[in-house]
C-alpha cells in the first residue's frame, strides 16, 4: 500500500540513506587503496635491483604491458586492482 502511494506521489517517498554504512564503505575502500599503494611501492623498490626494463615500469606503463606472461607481473596486477578500487571509490564519494 505504501509503495502504491509513493508511486502515485513520488515526492512523499522517504528513504533511508544509510549514511553510516556509506561512510564505513568509503573508509574501507580508502584502507584497501592504502594497502595496494604500499604493496606497489614495495614491488617498485624490489624491481630496482632487477633488469633495466623493470626499472622503467614505474614511469613507462607500455613497457609493463609488454611483460611476457611467464614473467612476474605483480606490478601490473596491483595497478589493475587499484584501477577497480579507485573506480569504486570515485563512484562512492
Amino acid at each position: 500500500m505504501l509503495a502504491e502511494h509513493i508511486a502515485v506521489k513520488p515526492h512523499t517517498g522517504i528513504y533511508r540513506r544509510f549514511d553510516a554504512l556509506n561512510a564505513r564503505h568509503i573508509l574501507y575502500l580508502q584502507a584497501e587503496l592504502c594497502i595496494l599503494e604500499r604493496r606497489l611501492r614495495n614491488v617498485e623498490r624490489a624491481d630496482q635491483g632487477k633488469d633495466e626494463r623493470r626499472l622503467r615500469y614505474a614511469v613507462d606503463f607500455e613497457s609493463m604491458l609488454e611483460t611476457p606472461n611467464d614473467e612476474d607481473q605483480t606490478q601490473l596486477e596491483l595497478i589493475m586492482e587499484m584501477h577497480e578500487k579507485l573506480n569504486q571509490y570515485s563512484k562512492s564519494t
